[in-house]
């Protein structure tokens, strides 16, 4: 039997603005935000015209390291480069007039709430960026001291924390790739990046789950791995140079990282946010436990509440990940006690205890590490340590198997079903590379440019191939998980949240099980493939 769904969000959409009126006056205008003269940051970023002179060639003098047409692929295919223009669209100025509740209303691109992930640099520059928009330096870093050493060759030999020091990010990094995606993904006080519920309810669209090398792959990519570059100078220097860039299971890696770092930004921001006068942030927490269709028998009955009912708890799937590399030893007994803390701060009275929440995330004192510490520590021993295709059975089974009694709400069943995709991908490819001309220790410019465009049909060669192969294999392994999750991410397709939250609808966390079951049944790691040495890793969650 199904009852009144819609008028229940039709109320709680109606009376939210209501609810939130004191914390969200109009923000700050960019006037308001903007010191006289010209702030430290005027002299940091230089926007993205700059970039486009070098890397919006169609046919580059060299392509050996960089296509130098990643400006182009961004500007056409990517969602982030339209970031900017959409708070000029009709849906944002209908949002800031909600929002202004009357009071004198203010552009969104003006708006310092918004422009902490739709510009991607300070506030100030909305008016000189309004040609670009958000741009390269959002996510690579402010440029001003690395954008005329980076050209040069000789910049390859820079070890990454020597190149951070002059401004320019280390995304190549996973851990501080995660924190630079899931700022805006997820969200972040420190830096203005916070989606509030009066801008959910103003119509801002809603955050979806979102694993990393899914979305990655989907903007689409705009760069090369190593493994599909040529033989580019001063190569071995830079292998050497920036550890693990050279793994076979660097995505992998990324997957494993990005699960820990997703639910390390979720809990940060769910205490940081209580701190606030005006909390609680209703956004910081599981939308869907309000906003769901109302069937009965439902799969919502049927599962234990995580804590005392009624109490709300953050997003699910920032921890979906959470185990994926197991549970056990110190490490586990440690998060697990400050996960019954959390949820004990969250029983206390109704979205937390901000004392104890902070408590909880961020530690109380020496020898007390907060769980935000505990998850980084893990991502960062992941991330430069060494990670072999045997260690990827036991995650594979975890991730297939789950714990049979905990029913998975929809978005964290995505990210189940992303991590497999990206695993089983890497486990069949293995070590398989395309094949590439080794550069002569002299060569001339017509020798360089044949060489690179061997190299490049090889590229396109393996691509179409063993790639294609690869990924036709892993489709046919997820089966019906992927129609049944929507896991597929068209850079073009401008329906993604509407479709999302038809499928969300039809979700049953029992049938995601079963079509788990079917799915393993064609996994790499199906009929013993389990290789020798893994009796000292830790056990995946069961």
């Amino acid at each position: 039997m199904r009852i009144g769904a819609r008028c229940l969000v039709g109320l709680i959409l109606a009376t939210a603005l209501v609810r939130t009126g004191s914390a969200q006056e109009a923000g700050p205008k960019l006037s308001d935000a903007a010191p006289a003269g010209a702030p430290a940051s005027q002299e940091k970023f230089l926007g993205g015209s700059r970039c486009l002179d070098c890397h919006s060639q169609a046919e580059p003098r060299s392509r050996d390291f960089c296509q130098m047409n990643e400006a182009l692929i961004f500007r056409k295919h990517d969602k982030h480069y339209g970031a900017f223009e959409a708070l000029k669209n009709p849906l944002s100025a209908k949002m800031e007039e909600a929002l202004a509740e009357g009071k004198a209303k203010i552009d969104a691109w003006q708006d310092e709430r918004c422009l902490g992930c739709h510009l991607g640099a300070p506030a100030e520059y909305a008016k000189v960026y309004t040609e670009s928009g958000l741009t390269c330096e959002a996510c690579h870093g402010p440029s001003q001291k690395w954008d005329l050493p980076h050209t040069d060759a000789s910049w390859r030999l820079l070890p990454p924390g020597e190149k951070e020091g002059l401004g320019m990010l280390d995304i190549r990094q996973p851990v501080k790739r995660a924190k630079v995606c899931y700022s805006c993904h997820i969200g972040n006080s420190a830096e203005n990046k916070v989606v509030t519920h009066a801008m959910y309810a103003a119509g801002h669209p809603p955050l979806t789950s979102l694993e990393i090398e899914a979305f990655t792959e989907a903007m689409p990519r705009h760069w090369r791995n190593l493994r599909e570059k040529g033989d580019f100078q001063h190569r071995a220097q830079y292998v050497a140079v920036n550890p693990g860039i050279d793994d076979d299971l660097r995505h992998t890696k990324s997957v494993l990282v990005s699960g820990l770092i997703a639910m390390s930004e979720s809990v940060r921001l769910v205490a940081t946010e209580s701190q606030k006068p005006e909390h609680p942030e209703w956004a910081t927490f599981d939308c869907q436990a309000c906003h769901h269709e109302l069937r009965l028998p439902a799969w919502r009955q049927a599962r234990r509440p995580a804590g005392r009912p009624g109490r709300p708890r953050p997003a699910e799937w920032p921890s979906a990940l959470l185990f994926a590399t197991g549970d056990g030893g110190n490490w586990g007994t440690q998060v697990k006690d400050r996960l019954k803390s959390l949820n004990e701060a969250l029983d206390v009275r109704p979205f937390g205890e901000p004392a104890l929440l902070l408590s909880a995330v961020q530690g109380a004192g020496a020898g007390n590490s907060g769980l935000v510490t505990l998850l980084e520590e893990r991502a960062t021993a992941i991330a430069s340590g060494p990670l072999k295709r045997a260690d990827l059975v036991p995650v594979l089974e975890g991730l297939y198997s789950l714990k049979q009694d905990f029913l998975r709400d929809f978005h964290s069943a995505r990210q189940v079903a992303w991590a497999i995709r990206a695993i089983e991908t890497e486990l069949r490819l293995g070590a398989a590379r395309p094949e590439f001309a080794k550069r002569a220790e002299s060569e001339t410019v017509a020798e360089r440019a044949a060489r690179e465009k061997s190299d490049q049909d090889s590229l396109e060669k393996w691509r179409r191939g063993t790639s294609e192969a690869v990924a036709a294999e892993v489709r046919k392994t997820l089966g019906g998980l992927d129609s049944y999750l929507f896991l597929g991410l068209a850079p073009d397709d401008h329906k993604f949240a509407e479709n999302s939250l038809k499928t969300m609808q039809k979700y049953d966390p029992r049938e995601f099980q079963k079509l788990l079951r079917e799915a393993y049944q064609h996994s790499a790691i199906h009929g013993g493939e389990r290789a020798a040495g893994l009796s000292d890793l830790e056990p995946p969650l069961r």
